[in-house]
C-alpha cells in the first residue's frame, strides 16, 4: 500500500477516533452522566437511639471541620483492640450499634463519628453531600484515625475499620494508606468509575440516540465517558472523587472481609466482585443470599455477628502476640506426668 494512503487513512481513523470522543464528552458525560452522577438515592438510612454508655468528643478535621464521635469500651475484662466505625450515607454515628453488634463483647472498642453534612457534625456549604466517595469523607475518617490514635489510651498497635457503603468505601482507601490500619470490613462497598459504568450501558437505549449501537461500544469507551462526567462533577463540586479501583491492591497483607447483598440493586455483585478481585491476598468475601443494599446484617444477624467478631479476634495484632506468647509458653515448659502418660498411650 502507498504509504501516502496509508497515512492519510491513519489520520482519518484518529480524526473519527477524537471527533467520537467529543461527541461522547458532549453528549453522555456532560448532558446526561454528569445530571446522573449529583442524583441522590431514594433509601431509608437507619436511625437508632443513642446509647448512654459513651464518651462523647468532638475534633477537627485539617480543613477545619468540627465532627462528633463517640469513644465506647468494650465490656470484656481484657481490650484487644479498636475499631473504627464509618457510617452510611444519610446515617449517623449511632448506626454502630447495629452492624457492630458484638464487637464490644468479643473485646474491642469502638469509635464511630458523623461525616460532615450527617447528625451533629458540621455543615460544609461547599461540599454537598453526596453517595459517591470524595477527598471530603477521606478527610473526616482520616481525622478520626488521628484522634484515636492520639488518645492516651490508644493502641500502639493501631486500629481496624469497618465501613458500610460509602463509609466501606472511605475505609478502603484509607486502609490502602494508612499503615496503621491493620484490618478493614466493608458492607455494600462500591468503587465510582466501576458502577457508573454498567448503568451507562443498561441504560443506553433510554438515554442516548442511537443506543442500540452505544451499548454493543467496547468497555474502555464508557470507563472514558465515565471518568469525563466525573472529572465534570469534580469541577461543579470543588472536590475530588477517589478511585477505589487503584487503591484496594495496596492494602495488602493487611487482610480485607467485604460483606455483599445478593439482591443488592444498587450496586450488583459483579460490581463489588470485580473490586474486590483487584485486592492481594489475605481477603474474604461474603455475598449474603437475598440481602438487598446494606441490609445483610437484617438478613444473616447471627451469621454477620460471627463473621466480624471473628475477623476481628483472628487478625488482631494483640490478639496474635498472645496466642504467640501462649504458644511458646507451652512448647519451653516441661511436660506434666499426665501429659506424658496421655502421650505415651496413643503413640
Amino acid at each position: 500500500m502507498d504509504l501516502k494512503l496509508f497515512a492519510e487513512i491513519l489520520l482519518g481513523l484518529l480524526l473519527m477516533a477524537v471527533l467520537f470522543g467529543v461527541w461522547c464528552d458532549q453528549r453522555y458525560s456532560r448532558r446526561i452522566l454528569l445530571p446522573k452522577i449529583s442524583e441522590k438515592p431514594m433509601f431509608m438510612a437507619l436511625r437508632v437511639t443513642p446509647c448512654e454508655d459513651g464518651e462523647s468528643v468532638k475534633f477537627s478535621t485539617r480543613d477545619g471541620k468540627l465532627l462528633r464521635g463517640v469513644y465506647v469500651r468494650t465490656t470484656a475484662p481484657k481490650r484487644a483492640g479498636i475499631l473504627i466505625f464509618s457510617h452510611e450515607f444519610l446515617a449517623d454515628r449511632w448506626s454502630f450499634q447495629v452492624y457492630a453488634e458484638g464487637v464490644r463483647e468479643a473485646g474491642f472498642d469502638i469509635f464511630s463519628f458523623d461525616f460532615r453534612n450527617h447528625g451533629e457534625s458540621d455543615e460544609d456549604p461547599t461540599h454537598p453531600s453526596l453517595q459517591w466517595l470524595t477527598d471530603r469523607e477521606y478527610m473526616d475518617l482520616e481525622a478520626a484515625l488521628d484522634y484515636v490514635r492520639s488518645r492516651p489510651d490508644h493502641d500502639e498497635t493501631g486500629v481496624a475499620l469497618f465501613g458500610v457503603s460509602r463509609g466501606g468505601c472511605v475505609s478502603l482507601a484509607m486502609a490502602a494508606k494508612r499503615t496503621d490500619v491493620w484490618g478493614v470490613i466493608t458492607d455494600s462497598a462500591f468503587p465510582t468509575v466501576g458502577t457508573l459504568v454498567p448503568y451507562m450501558i443498561r441504560f443506553a437505549t433510554l438515554y442516548v440516540k442511537m443506543g442500540t449501537i452505544v451499548e454493543k461500544f467496547p468497555s474502555f469507551v464508557f470507563r472514558f465517558i465515565g471518568y469525563r462526567g466525573i472529572s465534570k462533577a469534580e469541577k461543579k463540586y470543588g472536590c475530588r472523587f477517589l478511585h477505589l479501583e487503584s487503591l484496594v491492591g495496596k492494602i495488602s497483607p493487611r487482610p480485607w472481609l467485604a460483606i455483599h447483598g445478593q439482591s443488592d440493586n444498587y450496586i450488583t455483585t459483579d460490581v463489588a466482585e470485580r473490586l474486590f478481585n483487584l485486592a492481594g491476598q489475605p481477603k474474604e468475601m461474603w455475598v449474603v443470599s437475598k440481602a438487598k443494599h446494606n441490609r445483610s446484617q437484617q438478613i444473616e444477624p447471627e451469621e454477620y455477628r460471627r463473621r466480624i467478631t471473628e475477623f476481628l479476634c483472628s487478625n488482631a495484632p494483640s490478639r496474635q502476640a498472645s496466642m504467640t506468647d501462649s504458644n511458646y509458653k507451652r512448647m519451653t515448659q516441661p511436660e506434666s506426668s499426665g501429659d506424658r502418660l496421655i502421650q505415651t498411650a496413643n503413640s
